[in-house]
């Protein structure tokens, strides 16, 4: 089997668990306190994302070759389909990647908002919620990015839940709190987010390089991504299921 082959499976496998913490959701559907139906709403969008994701980022979706099989459409109908598509898909691909950028940020922030106690970090946590957005907003109209690949946004994220999940493991183990962690599903969230981010932000900040280097080395740098992915998911589910109301009200 290709390495191409392999990274094709092992990038499908990692797009499908996002299933596992929605899965967790639906079993506890009944008992999801406020934190968890955000974080359940934000798991359904990044389903719907990552659809969308794949037929933005294929020049030739299996949706428009099964439309063309069917002949339900005129070949006049599928040629403007078709040009509208090859013209637009990367626009609507990056922008709904800046728009999951903004919404992930949105609620991570929430779910460290009701994680932390000191007053300090919370107001720290909502300056810098108002000044990503900002800087989202002015990188994507004024300066047009919001139709591009430019990751700055992406960056800046990934730094600030980078630190934020460092600073609150630091406080756990100055506080001494890391106890029955099978049962404390904050610790299994914020090690999701450690995970996740500190892997994004190192190939993001080489992304440049990424751009260049050869195609089988990008698949095995970018497997690192998906692996991460993968994690994230993984240790997301698990938070679920252990979530007690108190860790985070």
């Amino acid at each position: 089997m290709s390495l191409h082959n392999l990274y094709t499976i092992f990038k499908s496998i990692s797009a499908a668990t996002i299933l596992i913490p929605i899965i967790s959701c639906i079993i506890n559907l009944k008992t999801l306190d406020r934190k968890l139906r955000v974080l359940f709403i934000f798991f359904l969008f990044s389903l719907l994302v990552e659809i969308l994701s794949r037929i933005f980022s294929d020049p030739f979706p299996l949706g428009y070759q099964i439309l063309k099989q069917t002949g339900l459409f005129s070949g006049e109908s599928l040629n403007l389909l078709s040009s509208f598509f090859s013209k637009n898909r990367l626009n609507c691909y990056y922008a709904l990647a800046n728009v999951f950028t903004l919404f992930q940020f949105f609620t991570f922030a929430f779910i460290y908002y009701g994680a932390f106690n000191n007053p300090v970090i919370k107001k720290t946590i909502l300056v810098g919620t108002h000044l990503f957005t900002t800087i989202a907003l002015i990188v994507w109209f004024p300066m047009r990015h919001f139709f591009s690949g430019e990751n700055i946004t992406t960056i800046i994220e990934a730094t600030f839940f980078f630190v934020l999940s460092l600073y609150f493991f630091y406080i756990e183990l100055k506080e001494m709190n890391i106890t029955k962690v099978k049962e404390n599903a904050i610790i299994w969230f914020n090690s999701a987010v450690l995970i996740y981010f500190s892997v994004t932000l190192i190939l993001f900040i080489v992304d440049d390089y990424l751009s260049i280097c050869p195609r089988e080395l990008f698949m095995l740098l970018w497997s690192l991504n998906l692996l991460a992915n993968i994690t994230f998911n993984v240790l997301l589910g698990i938070a679920i299921r252990a979530w007690k109301r108190d860790h985070l009200e």
